[in-house]
């Protein structure tokens, strides 16, 4: 990869990698982000954020920007179905 000087090489963009991104930024580390995937993915692939990753988020000082682009759920119901002759 010519021309490309970083500190750090993220792989992954989900959530963990564009919240790590956010702190080098953050901390002017110079980073690049490489994933799998050629283009940004157009559906939510996530049913909720991992509190922690909320706490990671209001230190970078984006908490509230994230929670009001959310959509809140009050409550949530999960259930499946049994496998046939299972219980």
């Amino acid at each position: 990869m010519t021309g490309f000087n970083t500190d750090v090489l993220i792989v992954g963009a989900g959530p963990s990698g564009l919240t790590m991104a956010l702190w080098l930024q953050r901390l002017g580390v110079t980073f690049r982000i490489i994933d799998r995937r050629l283009k940004p993915g157009e559906t939510s692939r996530a049913l909720a954020v991992q509190a922690r990753t909320l706490e990671f988020h209001r230190q970078i000082g984006i908490v509230d920007d994230i929670i009001e682009a959310g959509v809140k759920v009050n409550q949530l119901t999960i259930a499946r179905r049994a496998k046939s002759g299972r219980r």
